[in-house]
């Protein structure tokens, strides 16, 4: 129980080796801890950062609201003493919000104010206010009550005429294309033309509509005619063009679209080869953000039905086609006799027009007599490559029956080589 050596007391051990080895730290665990530390005085900084930006992102946009707030009530102030509408431009460019309903209305009582006072507005008004005025007319149609639409719609057609522009009558088209037009224009003809309307002669309240807006619809397709008579198109042009292709000929397909937008814009001889020849450049040079789609081969189908004759170079249209066909669905009405597993489903949950419908036109249109001879009349080892694929791809894709098919006997005419044995390799035998 007691120490008999005379020592009552216990004195501490001390290691002469410092630390215990368990709590000594090799070089590789001092790096490492250095390492942790490190990432989280980063992760701290971080952290702090974000709160500096989130809080200041907060305050920017209270203090924006705040002032678009102090400047509409100083538009309604000015609004009931009639100041100068060049005044009240500039105001509501300023603090516009297309998702308000009082600022659309302050909008379309501004341009009613300036068709009233259009020349002096023109003069007195600067080019960045009115393409901000008509930027902002043109996407308050994608979202304004179809019973508000005249107004807007009435304002382009009347600031976009070239007199008001001069020189900057393309650029002006082209920053309204850029900001959604063609798509504002689809819009207005689904909410106020009938669906069941067709191009006929006689007098019909929805067909004058109709044609007026076909006409508004045509006017920066036709830039090139008189800026550019030798059919060569700027970068501007070019932009309108791809626009025409993605947001109006790419759109979904439905009855209005289909049997009367469709056969009225070939009517007008809305694409001609500088748009054709267009998009036959971005396709070869694969600089294009138009996805081949069928709505696609199918607007190009419907607008050069009975077209192809003004038309000089065939290597154009078999390019564009051969970059479209592959689009083209297998449907159950083309081979009643196959597996269910032959064919290809392609959900389209947004197409209000059969599947079939665009398919069996598409099909018609390119084993058309007319088609076939407009393709073949002139042929080039290019252009015999391109037909040999579209022909791979309705006669063994698609398997259309040859023997009721033109595409069969061209397809037997480039397996026999006579345009070159070569080309063989690239059709390739039918399976």
């Amino acid at each position: 129980m007691y120490s008999f050596e005379g020592d009552f007391r216990s004195s501490p051990n001390v290691s002469l080796g410092g630390r215990s080895g368990t709590d000594r730290l090799t070089k590789a665990n001092l790096l490492q801890k250095a390492h942790e530390e490190r990432q989280k005085r980063e992760e701290a900084r971080q952290r702090l950062r974000a709160a500096i930006i989130l809080q200041s992102s907060v305050r920017s946009f209270l203090q924006r609201q705040k002032v678009k707030n102090f400047l509409r009530g100083k538009f309604e102030e000015k609004k009931k003493i009639g100041q100068n509408l060049v005044e009240l431009t500039r105001l509501l460019c300023y603090f516009y919000d297309e998702k308000k309903v009082s600022d659309l209305n302050n909008l379309t009582w501004l341009l009613q104010q300036i068709f009233k006072f259009t020349p002096d507005w023109t003069t007195q008004c600067s080019d960045f206010l009115r393409k901000q005025i008509l930027v902002k007319t043109c996407r308050a149609l994608q979202t304004i009550p179809p019973t508000h639409m005249a107004t807007p719609l009435r304002a382009i057609e009347v600031l976009t005429q070239a007199k008001y522009w001069g020189d900057d009558y393309i650029t002006m088209w082209g920053l309204l294309v850029n900001n959604g037009f063609f798509t504002s224009m689809l819009r207005v003809f689904d909410v106020k033309v009938p669906h069941d309307l067709e191009p006929s002669s006689g007098h019909n309240p929805h067909l004058v509509l109709a044609n007026s807006l076909l006409q508004l619809l045509r006017l920066p397709m036709t830039l090139h005619e008189a800026s550019n008579p030798e059919f060569q198109i700027d970068s501007e042009i070019s932009d309108i063009f791809e626009k025409f292709f993605t947001d109006m000929l790419s759109h979904r397909m439905n009855q209005q679209i289909y049997d009367f937008l469709l056969p009225s814009l070939r009517d007008m001889e809305i694409i001609n080869i500088v748009s054709l020849n267009h998009l036959e450049r971005k396709i070869l040079t694969g600089n294009t953000g138009i996805k081949p789609n069928i709505s696609l081969l199918a607007s190009l189908v419907k607008l050069l039905d009975g077209k192809l004759e003004q038309l000089v170079n065939p290597t154009t249209i078999l390019t564009i086609v051969d970059w479209l066909v592959p689009t083209l669905p297998r449907v159950a009405s083309d081979d009643a006799e196959s597996d269910d597993d032959d064919y290809v489903e392609i959900v389209q949950p947004e197409t209000e027009i059969e599947t079939s419908l665009i398919v069996g036109d598409c099909r018609s249109f390119l084993n058309s007599e007319n088609f076939i001879k407009f393709c073949t009349r002139c042929l080039d080892e290019r252009d015999v490559s391109l037909l040999g694929g579209i022909t791979f791809h309705l006669l063994v894709n698609m398997k259309m029956q040859i023997h009721t098919n033109r595409w069969g006997g061209l397809y037997s005419v480039f397996c026999m080589g006579i345009y070159g044995g070569e080309n063989y390799d690239r059709v390739g035998p039918l399976p």
